[in-house]
């Protein structure tokens, strides 16, 4: 069972959650191209790879994609980052200097359960595996 919802269960199902996680992160909030003929000089390619292009071409056809935002980008994410900071202990000056944002937005992400939100969870654990190969990587 996907973790994801609407257009992003689909792309999950497709090429899977790790690839799905990274399109969102670098394209959420934003619409994409799917080209109906993929070559490696394409952006979405080079993201993605065009294998898996190709397969997301199959199943939802070429054209113009929105992919939605969610909370993997943008200040939700960031919202997220406060709030683990907060619980980790961190001080409201602290996380303002660090995340550049309003203290009225840390009291916000205090009032309301922002490590409860769907996903959370999930999104942690694909940054903890996207961590340990960059440093399988470099080692």
């Amino acid at each position: 069972m996907s973790e994801f919802t609407g257009i992003l269960a689909e792309i999950d199902n497709v090429i899977g959650a790790a690839l799905t996680l990274k399109l969102v992160s670098e394209c959420g909030g934003s619409t994409i191209y799917i080209p109906k003929k993929p070559t490696e000089k394409m952006p979405l390619c080079q993201l993605l790879g065009v294998e898996n292009v190709k397969k997301l071409s199959l199943a939802l056809g070429s054209g113009e994609l929105l992919i939605p935002m969610s909370y993997f980008r943008g200040m939700g994410k960031k919202k997220v980052q406060i709030a683990q900071m907060l619980e980790k202990g961190v001080s409201v000056s602290e996380i303002v200097k660090k995340m550049v944002v309003h203290e009225r937005t840390v009291y916000r992400v205090k009032e309301k359960n922002y490590l409860a939100l769907p996903l959370i969870d999930y999104i942690e654990q694909q940054e903890r595996k996207e961590n340990e190969q960059a440093e399988n990587k470099t080692v």
